[in-house]
């Protein structure tokens, strides 16, 4: 159950203190009791005192001087998407393009966020801001808070535009009747920096478009928080991943979201997300669906519409697929782009593994096609040991942790099934022998992660094996993800100490979460045993395996249960705890000793089995 209702702003007698959160516009209490932020007092915008400062807010956008990295950002504007690519042929006929409606050609609609009220802008990312040329100053300004709460006027050069695009799960193609799309997510410039990077800045939650299907186009707090945080710990973890560059909260904007088995409002909020691009399997799926429907003739609309969203992406994921003699010829470029793509997405797949996470609903929509994560819905960590798990109730049966490699196959099945009318006979059967090696990529990129969590110098026969049971005692024996795999480094670093006192299972006590059997115990010491008898014969020093093995195995994850406490925080106005996750997951391979107790341990019991936090539906 969806809807969004607004609480009547009221006068407030004080200014924004400085450093304090800051907002455009009048406090309100939402109806939910979320009456304030970090403490800060607002001005407000109501009545014939309304009117005038509405006035005086237009007068002052005119005349305007953006803070210098603002500026230079906009000055860098390149909008990709909008240059060559084609705009959807009734958009001027439905402006402003923010009720549902079928959208039956064009990659892009031009349509405006709807601008979030009363807004306050309680978390930003240093280091995305920095790769944008952004300075603290810049970030805490009036303009950068109008920016990314969906004042495209307070950035005159930025555009803005939404998506179409189609799935399919686990293969299967879903009819979506061209009302499928960028429902929530809009996004607000495109930039190429001088550092060579391209950006493309996205607001999610930003308000209803041509794709919302009936929804109210906004994000609550608590899942634009879990995004925040995870999507940027996932960067630190070093797994490809969408960015978030900020966080905005409405106080007077309220949600009505379906959670637990209850319906209630919650605080809206955008977040504002960052990629190289955006492109997805579905976007190929969509034009590859309408070339296929229009018969491939080589001159219809439907099959130019495929060429040019897929000459789009090679130039904006895989470049260097292009040469400059072949700016009319697709052939080639389209035919180098192929294997890169299997590699970065069975990459993709086996990192998730090396760091326990389940993106829960990886159906081709949610499958970039550069390699990177993103979506943050129903996502999880693992925590203890079940590869059959999955965080979504939905996906069990087809996106659980075991399941992923398969999924990643099947989203790479469909962007080749979409673009192979593009291929002559050769390049067709090239398309089909990627295919075919896909299982093989994913293979390398398993090994290649396995041998690095086990410290080995090396891959072979008897190292698969060694992880095979590895994980089968860690499926029986209750153990958690991380803790397990953290901890083996420090045996691989002091086993010689904890043989001579023969507790060499000493450090994994704490990471079951169940008593280990007498005989699991054994099967551990024998384990335990083979595994340093390797590292041993490899000849390498213990303490370089040991920082190996610390480098690829965090310390510390986004559990959905510190998530949880966290977006429990900021609904009720503290946003302390979210920070300092922030600060956490920047390093999350560090020790952090004043953290280990509250965040290197096992799920509390309380919230093991937790709807919401183990699953979500």
């Amino acid at each position: 159950m969806i809807g969004v209702r607004q609480s009547q702003a009221q006068p407030s007698p004080s200014r924004p203190q400085a450093g304090k959160c800051r907002s455009q516009s009048q406090h309100a209490p939402a109806p939910h009791g979320f009456n304030s932020l970090l403490g800060a007092a607002v001005f407000g915008i109501s009545g014939a005192h309304g009117v005038r400062r509405r006035r005086q807010l237009r007068q002052w956008r005119v005349m305007q001087v953006l803070p210098a990295g603002l500026s230079q950002l906009q000055d860098h504007a390149d909008h990709s998407w909008i240059r060559e690519l084609s705009p959807d042929p009734q958009q001027e006929l439905h402006e402003p393009n923010r009720e549902k409606r079928l959208v039956s050609a064009g990659h892009y609609v031009q349509v405006k966020p709807t601008p979030l009220l009363n807004s306050c802008l309680v978390a930003c990312s240093s280091d995305m801001a920095d790769q944008l040329g952004l300075s603290e100053a810049d970030c805490q300004s009036e303009d950068f808070l109008q920016y990314v709460s969906g004042h495209m006027e307070s950035m005159p050069k930025m555009r803005s535009w939404c998506t179409p695009y189609t799935l399919s799960v686990a293969g299967n193609e879903i009819t979506t009747g061209n009302m499928y799309g960028d429902g929530r997510a809009i996004s607000v410039g495109e930039v190429s920096l001088g550092n060579g990077k391209h950006w493309e800045l996205q607001l999610k939650g930003a308000g209803t478009t041509p794709f919302c299907r009936g929804a109210d186009g906004r994000a609550v707090i608590r899942s634009s928080l879990r995004e925040f945080l995870a999507s940027e710990a996932m960067h630190h973890l070093r797994v490809p991943t969408t960015r978030c560059l900020s966080l905005v909260v409405s106080r007077s904007e309220s949600a009505l979201r379906e959670w637990l088995g209850e319906r209630v409002y919650e605080p809206c909020a955008i977040t504002c997300r960052v990629a190289r691009s955006f492109l997805r399997v579905g976007h190929l799926e969509l034009f590859g669906r309408r070339a296929r429907d229009s018969g491939y003739k080589p001159e219809s609309l439907e099959r130019r519409e495929l060429e040019q969203i897929v000459r789009h992406l090679i130039a904006r994921e895989y470049p260097e697929c292009f040469e400059p003699a072949e700016d009319t010829n697709l052939q080639a470029p389209l035919r180098r782009m192929l294997l890169p793509m299997a590699r970065r997405m069975a990459r993709l797949t086996a990192e998730w593994w090396r760091v326990g996470f389940c993106q829960g609903n990886f159906q081709s929509d949610n499958c970039l096609l550069g390699g990177r994560t993103m979506d943050y819905g129903p996502f999880g960590f693992m925590e203890k040991y079940n590869p059959n798990w999955c965080s979504w109730t939905d996906g069990i049966d087809k996106f659980s942790f075991r399941d992923q490699p398969k999924a990643s196959y099947q989203n790479f099945t469909c962007a080749i099934r979409s673009i192979e009318c593009l291929l002559d006979t050769d390049g067709r059967k090239e398309a089909q022998s990627v295919l075919r090696a896909f299982p093989s990529l994913l293979a390398d990129a398993f090994a290649e992660v396995r041998m690095q969590k086990l410290g080995l110098s090396f891959w072979d026969d008897r190292g698969a094996e060694l992880c095979d049971d590895l994980l089968s005692l860690m499926e029986q024996s209750g153990a958690d993800w991380t803790l397990t795999w953290r901890c083996l480094a420090t045996i691989a670093q002091d086993w010689d100490e904890l043989m001579e006192s023969g507790s060499l299972l000493a450090p994994l006590q704490r990471c079951f979460y169940q008593s280990l059997s007498p005989d699991l115990e054994r099967a551990w010491s024998q384990w335990l045993w083979e595994w340093l008898t390797r590292l041993r014969e490899e000849g390498d020093d213990a303490d370089e395996v040991a920082d190996r093995m610390r480098q690829v195995s965090p310390k510390y994850v986004p559990r959905n249960w510190m998530l949880m406490d966290a977006y429990q925080s900021a609904e009720s106005g503290s946003f302390q705890l979210a920070q300092e996750l922030l600060q956490l997951f920047s390093s999350p391979y560090d020790e952090h000793p004043e953290f280990e107790s509250r965040y290197f341990r096992l799920a509390p019991p309380e919230v093991r089995t937790r709807p919401g936090i183990y699953v979500m539906s």
